[in-house]
Order: structure tokens, then C-alpha cells, then sequence
């Protein structure tokens, strides 16, 4: 599977507006009354917090060891990541063969108790500002082709890893209109979305209401301090490829 990740401002009229173009179908998007045009890109937080884009262009863009499914037979109950062999990290491509149905990838890890977690490359020393950086979006291609009711998710933490740390999980449709939420969050033209073999693009306002229904979201919502972040690229069979472009939240 090959994936990317990118993250944007709320404080960022351009992107947010562009997002608000074509709120229900998402199939086309207009800038000024025009079919195309150039746009400057808008903040990011992995560029600007961390000031290094999650542009895969280096394995430490996410965190292999933390990279963890479902406690699967295949995975010894998370003793192993969910990807065999190593995933590689090339021209701005993650590219990795599945160990379980459920493969994830671990953006942001806020650390552990008892470590000098803010001294280290941890969600405790570059959290996320979860009132400023509101949109998630990026692109992954799988081998297989997504089920009707297949789903992706975003799980987020509050701070270390640790049962009393606050967590929310977003679940979103891999392909279709959502009816439950009234969003189309696969931004693919519709006669593509959830092809095997095909880049797929998805966007999600994180703080959008409509998403917050009972059977797409539970826990703590999406605000203040973010110090995990991390995504599972949906449901297949096991020894699947998967990759994934350049990821952000803005």
C-alpha cells in the first residue's frame, strides 16, 4: 500500500474555502469561477511544528515501531507492526506488504510514561494544535479494492500512550456517499472510488459536526492538544501491498 498525509490550518482562509467548494458531491472544484488554477499551498502542521513535511521522503515521517493493527494472531497481539517486511520510503512513496487485515500507520506517537518524552521525537514535544490545524486529508493506493461498507480510521491521543489518556476514533467510508454523515470523504470522481491499484484521495474536516454521529465517532472529540496521531488504511486481505503520497493536517 502507498500513502501520504497531509494536515492543514484553520487559520487559512484559501484551503478552508476550497474545501467549502462543492460541499455534497466533492466530484469537481472550481477556483474564482475558474475550471483550474495555481494555489499556494496552505500551512501544515508537520511543516510548520515540526518543520518537516509528512512528505515521505524519510523513514522517520512516521513511526515504524508504534505502527500497530488490531491484536491479530498474525501480528502476536502487537507484538509485531502490522506491515512484513520493513515498509520502504522512496520519492516521496510509503510502500509496504500487510501482516494483518487492518494495517496502520502511526504518524505522531505522544510517547510513553517515565521516558524524556519531550526531549524526543514525540507528539509531547511537537503536539498538535488541534484548534488550528482542523483538515486531514491524503492519498493511499491498496492492492485490493475497497467493500461497500469498508472503512478507514483515525484514532488520536491526548497525550502518552497510556489506558488513562484520552482517545478518539473517527471512522471513515472507503468509497461512496456517507448517509449516516451526509459526506462524501473519498474525494475520487465516483466511478473510481475504491479501485484496487489506484490512488485514492481522501479529506475529512475533523471538527465538522456531521461526523460526530454515533457509529463514525467515539471518545474525546478533536481539540486542544493532540499528541498521537494515527491512521488505519482500511480493512483486506492479509499480505496485501499498500502505499500511501504525502500526508498532512491543515
Amino acid at each position: 500500500m502507498c500513502c501520504s498525509v497531509r494536515f492543514s490550518s484553520a487559520a487559512v482562509g484559501l484551503l478552508l474555502g476550497l474545501l467549502a467548494v462543492g460541499p455534497v458531491d466533492a466530484q469537481s472544484l472550481r477556483v474564482n469561477g475558474n475550471a483550474s488554477a495555481t494555489v499556494p499551498a496552505a500551512p501544515d502542521y508537520a511543516a510548520e511544528t515540526r518543520g518537516d513535511p509528512w512528505d515521505f521522503d524519510k523513514s522517520s515521517d512516521y513511526i515504524y515501531a508504534y505502527s500497530l493493527g488490531d491484536a491479530t494472531p498474525q501480528d502476536k497481539n502487537n507484538e509485531y507492526t502490522t506491515w512484513e517486511p520493513y515498509p520502504t520510503v522512496q520519492n516521496g512513496i510509503f510502500s509496504g506488504v500487510t501482516r494483518e487485515q487492518m494495517p496502520a500507520i502511526q504518524m505522531l506517537f505522544g510517547g510513553v510514561p517515565g521516558a524524556m518524552n519531550s526531549r524526543q521525537d514525540t507528539g509531547m514535544k511537537t503536539p498538535i494544535d488541534a484548534g488550528r490545524y482542523v483538515t486531514l486529508s491524503f492519498r493511499v493506493r491498496r492492492s485490493w479494492a475497497a467493500a461497500n461498507t469498508e472503512a478507514l480510521s483515525l484514532v488520536w491521543e491526548k497525550g502518552l500512550r497510556s489506558v488513562s489518556t484520552p482517545v478518539g476514533v473517527l471512522l471513515m467510508l472507503a468509497k461512496g456517499f456517507d448517509n449516516d454523515t451526509a459526506r462524501w470523504l473519498n474525494q475520487n470522481p465516483i466511478g473510481s472510488q475504491g479501485n484496487a491499484n489506484e490512488w485514492q484521495v481522501y479529506r475529512v474536516r475533523l471538527t465538522d459536526p456531521r461526523m460526530l454521529v454515533g457509529n463514525r465517532f467515539n471518545g474525546t472529540p478533536w481539540n486542544g492538544s493532540v499528541a498521537g496521531l494515527g491512521v488505519s488504511l482500511g480493512s483486506g486481505p492479509i499480505a496485501q501491498r499498500a502505499a500511501r503520497r504525502t500526508s498532512a493536517v491543515v
